[in-house]
């Protein structure tokens, strides 16, 4: 897009541009609605406040949790930003983020914000969390700065909040993995179950770990393969798929039936009976490079994905294709999150760009119209929707949008056109 900009003519000068150069434009445009704001570094586990107001994202280094208004209207703001934060989620009511990473001296933490005022509004560190109850605090379950990295042992953490907001379910990785549920009010662990599988560390993305929108369980992206749903008040396992997969990224669709899943080996989409773990249909299969995020929108008829070759993807379920597929980031995406109650979703890039999409944008199919004529050269006409065309017998013709028809002559050279230029 750069290099086509240095030839858009300034005031005064000709237009010396061709058909070649709207035949590249065309290509280089974004459908993209915005960029609503940049990361220092790579933008991921992005997360999008129930009223739709907020997107929260991490980026590694440098510490906290990027947050900023979706309309734009306020400059964001970094909150905890002496935690190197891995994995966030939005309480399903209120503007509170549940947050989780490591601190300086490398212990586990979590943390609930008020990403209104920026407030902090309770904190739990591992020395606490990862004891049972009546175990004295042993200064060796923390864990050393050394370890502070987010696919390591004893680390892969992951945080949902349960339906309703009142219980937030908190994943640990090691041996063995435990699965901790805290009462969001105060902070305090009510439950802890150790889990049979750790998540796949290799592939591990922001979304291996998901809490079912009825909040009786999670489902784990596991380690040795497959996934694997456990029950959040007994800590058991519900049913565990045995299909010889990895599976990298999980989303839950909003009526709880199905669950998406993106094999980390062949990039497809796979999608199951939330209930049973039965793999439903054919697999998705569209995208150029590994899949970052998925997430079920339109009544869970429809799925939008994106990933490592740089598009958006909505799907028809019903049909197993791509409806559309939305272009314009430049770099890798590496997550996405629907915007709740709508087609939008905000999407977060190895450039450090949140953007914002409309899913629905180029779902349905694009009009394509066949002019009865052997075409020399095309011109728009600015500000009107107005195709002006020279045909190899010379003649110069005026289209009216949207369906070219019935053209009006506006004169004739005095010979053939294949020669001419247009301008």
């Amino acid at each position: 897009m750069e290099i086509l900009d240095r030839h858009r003519p300034k005031e005064s000068e000709t237009d010396l541009r061709g058909w070649e150069w709207r035949y590249l434009w065309q290509f280089c445009r974004s459908d993209a609605l915005r960029t609503i704001t940049q990361l220092p570094t790579i933008a991921e586990s992005v997360q999008v406040s129930a009223d739709g107001q907020f997107v929260a994202a991490t980026s590694g280094r440098p510490s906290g949790v990027t947050v900023a208004r979706i309309n734009g209207t306020v400059s964001p703001k970094v909150l905890a930003d002496d935690l190197n934060v891995w994995r966030l989620a939005f309480h399903p009511s209120q503007p509170w983020l549940a947050v989780s990473g490591n601190t300086v001296a490398g212990a586990l933490e979590v943390r609930l914000l008020d990403v209104g005022s920026g407030s902090l509004l309770w904190s739990a560190r591992s020395e606490d969390f990862l004891r049972e109850p009546g175990q004295t605090r042993r200064a060796d379950t923390q864990m050393s700065p050394r370890a502070a990295k987010p696919h390591g042992e004893d680390q892969c953490f992951a945080v949902g909040f349960l339906a309703g907001g009142a219980r937030l379910a908190a994943y640990v990785s090691g041996e063995p993995a435990r699965l901790l549920i805290f009462e969001t009010a105060s902070g305090k662990v009510s439950k802890r179950h150790a889990t049979r599988h750790n998540l796949a560390f290799s592939y591990a993305k922001p979304d291996s770990f998901v809490v079912s929108p009825d909040g009786t369980r999670c489902l784990i992206a596991a380690q040795e393969n497959g996934i694997e749903a456990v029950d959040l008040e007994t800590g058991q396992s519900v049913w565990h798929t045995q299909i010889g997969k990895v599976f990298s990224v999980l989303a839950c669709s909003e009526n709880g039936q199905w669950l998406a899943g993106a094999d980390a080996g062949d990039n497809s989409i796979m999608i199951l009976e939330m209930a049973t773990g039965k793999r439903i249909g054919e697999s998705l299969v569209g995208h150029d490079g590994w899949i970052g995020g998925i997430q079920f929108i339109d009544s869970d008829q429809t799925l939008v994905s994106c990933g490592a070759d740089q598009t958006v993807r909505v799907w028809n379920l019903a049909e197993r294709k791509t409806s559309a597929r939305l272009i314009g980031s430049q770099q890798e995406l590496w997550g996405l999150r629907r915007v709740p109650g709508s087609s939008r979703i905000v999407t977060g890039g190895k450039d450090g760009k949140l953007m914002l999409w409309d899913a629905q944008a180029l779902s349905q199919p694009r009009d394509y119209v066949k002019v009865p004529r052997q075409i020399r050269g095309v011109r728009l006409v600015e500000g009107v929707q107005t195709v002006r065309t020279l045909d190899v017998n010379g003649a110069v013709e005026e289209w009216r949008a949207p369906r070219l028809e019935v053209p009006l002559k506006l004169f004739q050279l005095p010979g053939p056109g294949g020669d001419a230029s247009f301008s």
